[in-house]
């Protein structure tokens, strides 16, 4: 029995409360509900009900209208991501793109650089040539001239005979040593 007294009191607050914050214009048109309802349920009871079926057809438009709008909204991010995507492999081809010509760009230096190394080889070569065969032609010419100023061969072995004579006079004398040590003659 107190069951039925609590379920009665909750009913009466309920229906006070849809009383209170129902939107105007609320309970002028009364349909049938699209529930049957049990026998022997009072009035308020009926529009207790039918004031929930439709206040959950309200709350299921409701949540249609937020499902559909998050549903385009979904969609705008996923067009968006899609863009994004593309932008993204737009940058992974520049930046291809980029290394590719990087790489040849290293190739190049690599190549300057070998050929500014074979011209300073070869510059280096040809001037140690250049220099042997001058100094080779400075002797050569250095000798005739020598020979050449020499009227004889007699003067040339009196010559070498003085130079024998200096020499073994310079390891006595010091003096003299140390003149044809600066002449380079010793």
């Amino acid at each position: 029995m107190e069951k039925l007294h609590f379920i009665g009191k909750f009913l009466a607050v309920s229906l006070l409360a849809c009383f209170v914050f129902a939107p105007p214009g609320f309970g002028e048109q009364l349909d049938k509900p699209a529930v049957p309802l049990p026998p022997g349920l009072s009035k308020e009871g009926q529009f207790l009900i039918f004031y929930m079926e439709k206040r959950f057809d309200q709350m299921d438009k409701r949540f249609e209208e937020l499902r559909e709008d998050m549903n385009r909204r979904f969609e705008q991010v996923d067009k968006r991501f899609e863009q994004v995507d593309k932008r993204f492999e737009q940058v992974d081809k520049r930046f291809g793109e980029v290394n590719q010509r990087f790489s040849e760009l290293v190739t190049l230096m690599g190549w300057i650089v070998g050929g500014l190394f074979g011209l300073v080889a070869v510059f280096v070569a040809l001037l140690l040539w250049d220099r042997r065969t001058a100094v080779r032609a400075a002797v050569k010419e250095s000798k005739e001239e020598i020979v050449t100023s020499m009227e004889t061969e007699y003067e040339l072995a009196l010559v070498k005979k003085m130079l024998r004579a200096f020499r073994e006079k310079a390891r006595t004398d010091s003096e003299l040593a140390e003149i044809l040590r600066g002449l380079g003659l010793l």
